[in-house]
């Protein structure tokens, strides 16, 4: 994706923003940037991402791209500070399709505990992308098969929801059996553990992939 991004792909360019835009965003903020010298050291080095083509450096090393990232992000934010250079902004940064109001305000919701250091707080985000992209990308799939109000029932069903409503309670909104949704629930989790491990295994190397889910999963405690 990073790599059709580079050679001018607007849609990957978009999915890169929205896929790794935000962590590295919270991360610069934590760490005491103000919201727009943030946007401007996160658009910068999502350019050099693209420009110097790192992410083919990442496939080289035993670490997820999650920590790799975050290490190459740090290191370009030491690089910024000892320049003693202010970024110009929108100057020969590639454009990533990412609004600042919209992430600022993201930002404002997250745990306002002090003791959360910048680090911490880019694996929650980073967690809770990868989250939010696997449930975007199921309901995707029930939307293609017709099944929009099924997601919308049976979704606070999934392992991280606090499902408020039985099993009959669902059963009775969407005009089905108990039984019935009981085993839709058992597929759809099934259907979104999948999703998850696929989403995950894009990011490690090797078959760490167990270790990094628990990784994200502490990440959001």
């Amino acid at each position: 994706m990073i790599q059709r991004a580079g050679k001018g792909s607007p849609a990957d360019m978009e999915s890169l923003g929205a896929q790794y835009w935000y962590p590295l965003y919270a991360y610069a903020r934590r760490g005491g940037s103000r919201p727009e010298d943030a946007e401007d050291l996160t658009r910068a080095f999502v350019s050099k991402l693209i420009e110097k083509q790192w992410v083919e450096q990442a496939a080289d090393q035993d670490c997820t791209f999650r920590s790799f990232l975050l290490v190459r992000f740090k290191r370009f934010l030491n690089d910024e500070r000892e320049k003693g250079l202010a970024l110009k902004r929108g100057g020969g940064v590639a454009h990533v399709p990412i609004h600042l109001e919209e992430v600022e305000e993201r930002y404002t919701t997250e745990p306002v505990d002090p003791g959360m250091t910048p680090d911490q707080l880019f694996d929650r985000a980073w967690a809770t992308s990868v989250l939010d992209r696997v449930l975007e990308m199921l309901q995707k799939e029930f939307a293609q098969s017709g099944k929009d109000r099924e997601f919308v029932a049976l979704q606070p069903c999934l392992a991280w929801n606090e499902n408020t409503k039985t099993y009959q309670e669902i059963a009775q909104q969407i005009g089905r059996g108990e039984g019935w949704v009981k085993v839709a629930v058992s597929r759809m989790r099934k259907r979104y553990r999948k999703l998850l491990e696929q989403e995950v295994a894009n990011t490690v190397a090797g078959s760490d992939i167990e270790q990094e889910m628990e990784n994200l999963h502490q990440a959001l405690k």
